[in-house]
């Protein structure tokens, strides 16, 4: 948790940041950096993905798309 807010703290004093008025970040998993906190800068429109369905990459480079049933758990 303590890095998330330095990572925070940092990016949000980046001139790209402070120039942006439209930003996407994801949902973090359970490793992942937490950039929720944000969604509470009220001056910037934030966008996170949906995902609807899921493809699979095999060792050939080919994306093939999955049924939702057989998505992985996350």
């Amino acid at each position: 948790i303590f890095n998330n807010i330095i990572i925070v703290q940092k990016l949000v004093q980046t001139k790209e940041y402070k120039q942006a008025k439209h930003i996407m970040i994801f949902y973090p998993l359970k490793d992942e950096i937490n950039l929720l906190s944000l969604l509470n800068d009220e001056d910037k429109t934030f966008y996170l993905p949906k995902i609807e369905k899921w493809s699979k990459y095999n060792s050939f480079g080919e994306i093939k798309p999955i049924s939702f049933a057989a998505s992985p758990k996350l």
